[in-house]
């Protein structure tokens, strides 16, 4: 049985929507939608908009009309959601719902459906499924922690961090965590979180942040270069903003630890580590550039201990 997935990213998005997809389905995809074997649990996801169950694919919907006619799907109190997509068909929305509804078997329900349907458009394709999961979008909710920091990573980003190397049930570390917004952004995607900080007084925010929202507060004041827990992934934004003396001998520093918390990593960083990675024993199994408007860009890499 056939999937396709929507992705919600901008043009400068789209590199990391991509990397999330892939860690969550194993399928190195391209554009907007992307087909994969097996379902994929969008609630967790910041960039995976909606999973479907793919039930016609073609051109045009005459195309899909074509194919429902013939497998003759059925569903009792049905909705059909139309999305389009750039670059967007030149065609009437109404119409185009129509065209395939009316190859559905069952009762329509536009009020409250027991099963939505999902068809997506553009000028060159289309795909219809029935929806099998939505994104909860619950990461917007952490942009209004009691603390913040200035140089935070975005929760979006956060939260794809943590998919890139975490299943629900996995743990995670974070030995250098700020206020604390990996650490949510986990636990919101059923990941245990555990952090750190080497400031007594970014440790105490966090608290704060995980007891605001309900998370348990598993964190402390510890130096990330004397490893003091293990999970099974360090999920991590290395120090770089204008205050702190980042230097490669602080990060080599640092990477040569992080085995000893976990043997997968997601670390962000200003520039290229790649080198640091490898001298620190790791395998790096992608890299992926977040582009920032002001033109600043973060670099985040995925890696194993070798």
């Amino acid at each position: 049985m056939s999937h396709f997935c929507v992705l919600s990213a901008t043009e400068q998005e789209q590199e990391i929507a991509l990397a999330e997809l892939w860690a969550l389905s194993g399928v190195e995809g391209s554009g907007r939608v992307v087909r994969v074997p097996q379902p994929v649990d969008a609630e967790r996801s910041a960039y995976v908009a909606t999973c479907a169950e793919l039930l016609a694919h073609g051109p045009t919907p005459q195309a899909l009309a074509e194919q429902l006619a013939a497998t003759r799907p059925t569903f009792e109190r049905f909705r059909v959601t139309l999305l389009t997509l750039p670059p967007r068909p030149k065609i009437d929305p109404q119409r185009a719902i129509v065209e395939v509804a009316r190859h559905v078997y069952g009762t329509v329900d536009l009020r409250t459906p027991l099963q939505e349907l999902l068809l997506v458009g553009t000028e060159t394709e289309w795909h219809f499924g029935r929806l099998v999961t939505r994104t909860t979008r619950s990461y917007a909710a952490h942009e209004h922690k009691p603390h913040q920091l200035s140089s935070a990573l975005p929760v979006r980003v956060a939260r794809a961090m943590a998919n890139l190397v975490a299943q629900p049930g996995d743990r995670i570390v974070d030995p250098c965590c700020g206020v604390g917004t990996i650490l949510l952004e986990a636990w919101a995607a059923g990941v245990q979180a555990i952090g750190g900080d080497v400031n007594p007084k970014l440790a105490g925010m966090t608290r704060e942040n995980l007891e605001h929202f309900g998370r348990p507060p598993w964190v402390c004041a510890a130096d990330a270069t004397t490893p003091w827990v293990t999970g099974d992934a360090v999920v991590t934004d290395l120090p770089y903003g204008r205050q702190t003396q980042r230097t490669p001998e602080l990060y080599a520093r640092l990477l040569s630890r992080f085995p000893s918390f976990a043997p997968k990593l997601a670390v962000v960083t200003a520039e290229d580590i790649t080198n640091l990675l490898v001298g620190a024993g790791y395998d790096v199994l992608r890299t992926v550039t977040v582009p920032k408007p002001s033109g600043f860009s973060r670099r985040i890499h995925v890696a194993r201990v070798r």
